[in-house]
């Protein structure tokens, strides 16, 4: 994580993560320190996502 784009402290909110756009954005703002909440439609892909995300450490 850089010090010039940190986001420790912070919230980000991510529709549609499923993949594409919205997944790499809650991929970078995990990455940046901030706490993901996401939304998905199937919440058997959303505990896919949620898993994806913590296995990298970005959540």
């Amino acid at each position: 994580m850089s010090e010039l784009f940190s986001l420790a402290g912070k919230t980000a909110l991510i529709t549609g993560a499923t993949r594409g756009i919205g997944l790499a954005t809650a991929w970078e703002l995990g990455r940046a320190g901030a706490k993901l909440i996401v939304s998905i439609e199937d919440i058997h892909e959303s505990a896919d996502i949620a898993a994806t995300l913590s296995g990298a450490g970005t959540v």
